[in-house]
């Protein structure tokens, strides 16, 4: 990436941008410079202690909130780089490619709020939170006759998953559609072999 920064320091940034964040939450106070990376040595990661964060007061003057000894504490002796490894191993991957994972995950939340991600580190699937997994909603829209909004109409009825929900599956799936369908397309397969695998035991049983 030339002179930008390496995949693993924006992911350090993003760790510590979060706690910044959780840091400042209670307070009435927006962020208004997230952080700031201090020198590091050539490929080093920077800690967490070693960020700032720029408070603005909400009466437009201006204070600065350092990380201080209960933050340091709280993530002493486990550093961000540390966690990812750990989480990694558990995930029987590698740092890089679950760091891959974190970095396009996020993204996605992002553009699509109240999607999340379930599954394995090889597997990994986008879903409702609190609900289905896309790949339901479309299947099941795709059962259903009539015109999209119609469709949505009806789902919502027999799932009590609110519209905007199906929405957002729909918004999500129309962007990854190649993900989506063959996750259908394996589901069908699936049943399909289920199905005949029941009929041939029955057949035995005569």
């Amino acid at each position: 990436m030339g002179s930008t920064l390496t995949v693993a320091t924006a992911f350090a940034t993003w760790v510590v941008v979060t706690v910044l964040h959780e840091a400042v939450s209670t307070t009435e106070a927006p962020i208004s410079v997230l952080a700031v990376c201090a020198a590091q040595p050539a490929g080093g990661m920077p800690s967490v202690n070693q960020f700032h964060a720029t408070v603005t007061e909400g009466d437009g003057g201006q204070g600065a909130a350092i990380l201080d000894g209960e933050v340091a504490e709280r993530s002493a002796g486990e550093t961000a780089r540390d966690r990812l490894a750990s989480h990694a191993a558990q995930e029987g991957t590698s740092s890089t490619a679950l760091l891959d994972q974190l970095i396009i995950e996020g993204v996605e939340q992002r553009d699509y709020p109240g999607v999340v991600f379930r599954g394995p580190a090889h597997d990994r699937r986008a879903a409702l939170a609190g609900g289905p997994d896309v790949w339901e909603v479309i299947a099941r829209l795709q059962e259903l006759d009539g015109p999209e909004e119609e469709r949505i109409s009806l789902l919502a009825e027999e799932s009590e998953l609110h519209p905007r929900l199906i929405r957002l599956a729909l918004g999500y799936a129309a962007e990854h559609p190649d993900d989506v369908l063959a996750r259908i397309e394996r589901n069908r397969a699936m049943a399909d072999r289920s199905r005949a695998t029941s009929r041939q035991r029955q057949e035995l049983l005569r």
